[in-house]
């Protein structure tokens, strides 16, 4: 068991194996830094239903068993209009012309094209 006390923690994508109960005591938070480069390498996870190659989530686990996550905990991802939030395209969260989004053809049509061609997951990065 990994016990996190009361207090904040600054930390990167908690990955976890098998056979590890994740316990949270009431009142600590999770503050997950904002660098892309923290949620390297990518990982085996979906978008919208999709499986592809993707940043880590905040807490992962991919081909584990006998785990759990437990406690009352506050898990924040500090997203804002400077981080995160323009991915989503809407200039109300940050996107200007020109970034990078889960729209765009380079993204989510790029994915939505790699499942109808069943290309493997492993290359749908």
């Amino acid at each position: 068991m990994v016990l996190v006390y009361k207090g904040q923690y600054l930390t990167g994508p908690v990955h976890l194996k098998s056979n590890v109960n994740l316990h949270f005591e009431d009142g600590e938070e999770l503050l997950f830094i904002t660098n892309p480069d923290a949620y390297l390498p990518v990982v085996h996870t979906s978008y919208e239903d999709n499986k592809m190659m993707n940043y880590s989530p905040l807490i992962y686990a991919y081909k584990q068993k006998n785990i759990a996550v437990k406690g009352k905990d506050i898990l924040n991802g500090l997203e804002d209009n400077n981080n995160w939030q323009p991915w989503s395209g809407a200039k109300h969260y940050g996107y200007k012309e020109g970034m990078p989004n889960q729209t765009d053809a380079h993204n989510g049509k790029r994915l939505s094209n790699m499942v109808k061609n069943n290309i493997p997951v492993e290359q749908r990065v």
